[in-house]
């Protein structure tokens, strides 16, 4: 018997788009089937992965990853064997690779029979996993080493590891394959650079620290780039928007406040392609604005949110969705010019951690880690 699911998954609505859908991919902790039937989400705290069915909008099936559920040990911990963070679908060999990070492997899933059939040793805490459009190659991003492992899905082995540095988190292949992007979240915090034919790293954008208004009202976004888990290629357009927070540590008491703390921030890199790495910038930062402040400027978040955790693009590149994880609401951007737009409030979830738009930019889906 399985472990009961931890997420809970929201669809929303959204307007239909035509184009046909970038060949971007993105880790993430849920993950649509090519052809729409299927939402696949990993659950952290079960050592399992859910799959839906999207015609009945119903469970289908829960499959463990462990040979039995998590327990508490003698001394009362919980402390999955797992931990699954994020899963990537290859539909044409009808299998599912999932970053197992407290298990240090890549887990990978029939998805047709629905069972675990192996394990694939990489480094230290895999918290992200993508796979190539032609499904040949795996990419996995270890957290805790430091490192980037290459796996080819005939033979399921690590063909190579590649040292980044830091402790990455998320990874996105652009368009082409031709780039692999890693985030770094903590001390540092950007994007590093991968040339997937050469398997090197060529490069690193960091995100700039946002200095503090010129008038010094400490509630305008300010502070050090921090927390950025995914790193998403706008569809289209040469164009990478990574989420994050800005830390306003350098902010002194009594100023130093729950709402002069930590700031939402999204920043749009550009430049190039895989030549990002010489000639990216930060070409417009998403920030949060007061209540009180002008309306109408352009790249601002027009509401009070907390946590951006990973965007989602309609098919057509016109529109972006923000997951948020501690606020648990999504904010729709103009990609174009930056403005919010939308705001669905409230998500009946908790720690949103992922979101997805289908291949018709029809509907977004939301997994809330703590919901069930």
């Amino acid at each position: 018997m399985s472990a009961p699911s931890d997420a809970l998954i929201v669809a929303v609505a959204l307007s239909a788009c035509a184009p046909p859908p970038s060949e971007a991919r993105v880790s993430r902790s849920i993950a649509l089937s090519d052809d729409g039937a299927s939402l696949w989400v990993v659950n952290p705290e079960s050592d399992s992965v859910s799959r839906i069915d999207l015609s009945g909008r119903r469970l289908a099936a829960e499959i463990p990853l462990a040979p039995m559920p998590p327990q508490p040990d003698a001394g009362g911990r919980y402390e999955p064997a797992v931990r699954p963070r994020a899963i990537a679908l290859v539909d044409g060999l009808h299998e599912a690779f999932v970053a197992g990070q407290a298990a240090n492997a890549i887990f990978v899933v029939d998805t047709v029979a629905g069972r675990m059939t192996q394990a694939i040793p990489v480094g230290a805490e895999p918290t992200a996993v993508v796979a190539t459009a032609d499904g040949s190659t795996v990419y996995a991003v270890d957290h805790e080493s430091g490192t980037v492992d290459r796996i080819d899905t005939a033979t399921l082995a690590v063909t190579g590891t590649l040292a980044v540095g830091g402790q990455p988190w998320g990874a996105a292949l652009g368009a082409g394959g031709g780039a692999l992007y890693v985030t770094q979240p903590l001390l540092g915090a950007g994007v590093g650079v991968i040339d997937t034919a050469s398997f090197q790293l060529v490069g690193f954008l960091p995100l700039a620290d946002q200095p503090p208004d010129p008038t010094g009202n400490p509630h305008y976004a300010n502070g050090q780039a921090r927390a950025a888990y995914a790193v998403v290629p706008r569809p289209g357009v040469d164009e990478l928007w990574v989420p994050h927070q800005l830390s306003a540590s350098g902010t002194p008491q009594p100023a130093l406040a729950f709402d002069t703390a930590v700031f939402p921030a999204i920043s749009r890199l550009t430049g190039g392609g895989a030549a990002l790495a010489s000639t990216g910038t930060v070409d417009n930062r998403i920030l949060y604005q007061p209540p009180m402040s002008v309306l109408g400027l352009r790249g601002t978040f027009g509401d009070s949110v907390c946590g951006p955790r990973d965007v989602a693009f309609t098919p057509d590149g016109a529109f972006a969705l923000a997951a948020m994880a501690q606020s648990e609401d999504v904010v729709v951007f103009d990609a174009n010019s930056g403005d919010e737009v939308a705001l669905v409030r409230p998500v009946p979830s908790a720690l949103l951690e992922g979101i997805v738009v289908d291949a018709a930019g029809g509907h977004a889906y939301v997994q809330g880690r703590s919901s069930h």
